[in-house]
């Protein structure tokens, strides 16, 4: 939303234990648990080339973390926190994580100046996770 000016789609994302689901998408790929998916969706050719593009470099940003890690960088974001606030971290919940929560924690990490739908993703546009976390790292040692 922050990046190409509006949603990839249109369900909407629930704050389940383990971290931000869409029903649907579940659903339909629930079966191979933890197997690899053998074929993509029909779907995926109804994206535009900008959002393929878009897509494919978030993949290949967040393809090697585990899945503990993905859960734990979900959960130290604001829009996870407030949609999960007041409830234990392994109550299950279908509470909506809400898109005007999305946009705006993902707003603060597009620079002013770049237009929606410009070029593919770089790093400042979405910083590598690795980098986020260094700089949290950094910070935490010189306070601590």
């Amino acid at each position: 939303m922050a990046r190409l000016g509006r949603p990839l789609f249109t369900e909407s994302m629930e704050a389940w234990t383990y971290g931000p689901v869409v029903p649907t998408v579940y659903a339909e790929y629930a079966q191979y648990g933890r197997t690899l998916i053998k074929a993509p969706a029909e779907d995926a050719n109804q994206l535009t080339e900008d959002e393929r593009s878009f897509v494919a470099a978030i993949w290949s940003d967040y393809k090697r973390f585990s899945a503990q890690k993905l859960v734990s960088m979900t959960h130290g974001e604001p829009p996870w926190k407030k949609a999960r606030k007041g409830l234990a971290h392994d109550a299950p919940s279908r509470n909506i994580v809400h898109r005007s929560d999305m946009t705006a924690h993902f707003l603060k990490q597009v620079p002013a100046d770049l237009e929606c739908g410009a070029d593919i993703v770089d790093e400042r546009v979405l910083p590598h996770p690795d980098a986020v976390q260094s700089k949290r790292s950094a910070r935490r040692r010189k306070t601590g």
